[in-house]
């Protein structure tokens, strides 16, 4: 992320705070799955309750702070807008259906693995913004692209020598 902030460049320069949340993003995601996975294992909480619970929760975060910034009469007027409500919906549907396969995956692989298979989803979007809307990609996306996916690859591999590992180490039951 930071090397995709600098346009390829490494420079802090024109780096604001934000960039510090836009990383802490996706630390907090990887701590919040950890401890999601080990609460769907070992309560009874369903992937719909802790959908609906997390986007809860997120919705009175975001109410809170358009309150703040925007007033409630900029809110009353974005309500008000058939239009953008539909699309809202459209995607609010989108995105609690991601969270509830996600959720329902994690209760069965590892998060590392579930994490790593929506790690191309920036790749996808760089590639539909290129297709549909004739964006055009400069060579430190593409370096970023490769590195994403090259760390695939590799949490990939040693998955697999993880699981071959522990299949040769594994005591085998003695037969009579």
């Amino acid at each position: 992320m930071y090397y995709l902030a600098t346009q390829g460049t490494w420079k802090l320069a024109g780096l604001s705070p934000w960039f510090a949340v836009a990383i802490a993003v996706p630390v907090l995601w990887s701590v919040a799955h950890v401890i999601l996975k080990e609460v769907l294992d070992t309560t009874p909480i369903t992937p719909n309750q802790v959908t609906t619970s997390r986007l809860l929760v997120s919705a009175l975060c975001l109410l809170t702070i358009a309150l703040a910034l925007e007033g409630p009469s900029e809110i009353a007027h974005t309500w008000s807008s058939l239009d953008l409500q539909s699309f809202a919906a459209m995607m609010g549907l989108a995105y609690y259906l991601e969270l509830i396969v996600w959720f329902n995956a994690v209760r069965h692989i590892d998060v590392s693995v579930a994490s790593t298979i929506t790690a191309p989803a920036p790749a996808v979007t760089m590639l539909l913004a290129v297709l549909l809307l004739g964006e055009r990609t400069h060579g430190f996306q593409l370096v970023a692209l490769t590195l994403v996916v090259i760390g695939v690859l590799g949490l990939l591999r040693a998955r697999s020598r993880r699981q071959a590992m522990a299949a040769t180490v594994a005591p085998r039951s003695l037969a009579p």
